[in-house]
């Protein structure tokens, strides 16, 4: 299952997630916003590139693997 799609501001958040799987992943991150503007869809999406067996380039999920 794929989650929903990104919404536009949230680009800079979401590459600033992927830089983490590739660096120091932290024990814990505190995601938190208003009702309605995605935050759910961006902790989805990162949860499945960190999951991701095959990511792409930029460390997004490939959505191809079993993990995705």
């Amino acid at each position: 299952m794929n989650p929903v799609a990104l919404y536009p501001w949230q680009g800079s958040d979401y590459n600033y997630l992927l830089k983490l799987n590739k660096s120091n992943l932290p024990h814990a991150v505190l995601l938190y916003g208003d009702d309605g503007l995605g935050g759910i869809a961006l902790a989805m999406h990162w949860i499945q590139s960190i999951l991701c067996h095959s990511p792409g380039d930029d460390g997004s999920y490939c959505g191809q693997c079993n993990s995705c």
